[in-house]
């Protein structure tokens, strides 16, 4: 999953039209280097991220992997994957308005994400080669594998540079047609997945709101505000979580969820309802900003870690069979020694400034 945006620069900070409570608007409206809840909510996916992928190696039919796949994997982990691709967009407008306040132009831009978008390929054949390795050459007749997911994410970034070109509301329209589209199929199969595409304008647009109430210094409207929808989101998503619980068999890993209209609108409430408190806690209030420190080590070797999980389980786990190795327990406990593992060499190489991680390689070449 992930992809990393660089640091973000400080926004210039716009004066508060009545100078009462001035000091406190503008307090609020300063920029710190990075967007904070973003950064958290990025590491939480990476965590679900794993979850999710090595899950498929639990063993089946049993009452206590059927529960917990039903109300954790499905309803809690899953929503992951949508909410990685939401912190990306976001993040996308972030590192362009950084980029712009550098003084680079839109020719600038396009040419960096287009850099990025090759890496990511090139990248991406760290994950072909654990598949030859197992497989053989058939891997290459497997649905997907090219351009690959996060390739695709790369693919969609520059899509989206273009659309950011649009008013937030004609991309809102984009973001529906999308969906109605992977209902009937009306958008052929071409190796991208249009469905992150609709997650990453929405991003977008969070994004450009984000931008626009610290320039406007309504950082403390738009808090509430965000809260707000998100309660509403949150609320309209539980019954679409039940439809989608009473229409597909989810005791078993099930993604064809992800394209369903009904799952975005619960993956996003949850989204925007979680981003609301850790940006009242993390962003809002300055002083508390580094209370998830440990979740941002994850974020910022976010795409190293995807592509070593995966390698780790093609090429170790895979041999014993989908659905054959783990039981639940041993999967928990597998699950919390592997977290606590990459946390610490994530303490380590932060040490160094993730020299020499995938990360480390895409900044320095785009």
């Amino acid at each position: 999953m992930s992809v990393k945006e660089e640091k973000l620069g400080d926004l210039q900070v716009v004066e508060p039209i009545s100078e009462r409570g001035s000091l406190v608007e503008e307090k609020l409206s300063i920029d710190s280097s990075r967007v904070n809840s973003l950064d958290t909510m990025r590491g939480y996916c990476v965590l679900m991220m794993i979850a999710w992928h090595y899950y498929f190696f639990l063993k089946v039919d049993y009452l206590e992997t059927n529960f917990f796949i039903f109300w954790i994997m499905n309803i809690i982990v899953l929503p992951g994957n949508p909410m990685f691709v939401i912190v990306m967009g976001a993040s996308l407008v972030l590192s362009l308005e950084r980029r712009k306040q550098k003084g680079y132009n839109s020719r600038d831009n396009i040419i960096h994400l287009i850099k990025r978008a090759i890496l990511f390929f090139v990248v991406h054949h760290v994950m072909v080669i654990s598949y030859l390795l197992y497989f053989g050459p058939v891997v290459f007749q497997v649905r997907g594998l090219y351009p690959g997911w996060i390739p695709a994410l790369g693919i969609n970034a520059i899509i989206c540079f273009f659309l950011m070109y649009l008013r937030k509301i004609y991309r809102f329209f984009v973001i529906v047609g999308i969906n109605i589209s992977s209902i009937i199929n009306l958008i052929p199969y071409i190796g991208l997945d249009f469905n992150s595409l609709f997650y990453m304008i929405f991003g977008t647009i969070l994004g450009e709101l984000i931008v626009e109430a610290r320039k406007k210094g309504n950082v403390s409207a738009f808090q509430k505000r965000i809260f707000i929808l998100g309660i509403i989101l949150f609320i309209l998503g539980i019954p679409c979580e039940l439809y989608i619980n009473s229409i597909y068999d989810l005791s078993f890993p099930n993604t064809d969820v992800l394209n369903k209209p009904f799952f975005a609108v619960y993956s996003i409430g949850i989204f925007i309802l979680t981003f609301a408190v850790l940006f009242r806690i993390q962003d809002y209030n300055k002083n508390k900003k580094r209370i998830s420190h440990h979740l941002t080590l994850f974020s910022s070797l976010s795409l190293t870690i995807f592509y070593f999980h995966y390698a780790l389980g093609t090429n170790f786990f895979m041999p014993f069979g989908f659905g054959n190795f783990f039981s639940l327990y041993s999967y928990v406990l597998f699950l919390i020694a592997f977290y606590i593992t990459l946390y610490l060499i994530s303490v380590l190489w932060s040490r160094s400034k993730n020299k020499y991680s995938l990360e480390w390689f895409i900044r320095k070449f785009s």
